[in-house]
């Protein structure tokens, strides 16, 4: 029977090879535009599908945060509308009186 630790060191070591360049030792990385050309071009429909599984435990607080999001300009525009308001119909008013 395989021990927790023995599958663990087994798991790291893969994770390990795994992590490795796929180069040969002594080839040197790639610089600047080499690095941009060897980039596979990947949809971002691809991009998306694989990572939305990876946000179950966070998709209520992904929410939360587009709402808040939203919020921050409007709330904004709402002090910029109140300071016209208050220039033009309080301020401007004083002005006309005198």
């Amino acid at each position: 029977m395989v021990s927790v630790n023995e599958r663990k060191e087994t798991h790291m070591r893969f994770t390990a090879r795994r992590a490795l360049p796929d180069r040969a030792p002594g080839v040197a990385e790639p610089q600047g535009e080499e690095v941009l050309a060897a980039a596979p071009l990947v949809p971002l429909r691809t991009l998306f599908r694989r990572f939305w599984r990876e946000t179950r435990p966070y998709r209520a607080w992904l929410g939360l945060l587009l709402l808040v999001a939203a919020l921050g300009p409007a709330v904004d525009a709402a002090q910029i509308w109140l300071l016209r308001l208050v220039v033009d119909d309080a301020l401007g008013a004083l002005l006309y009186l005198q």
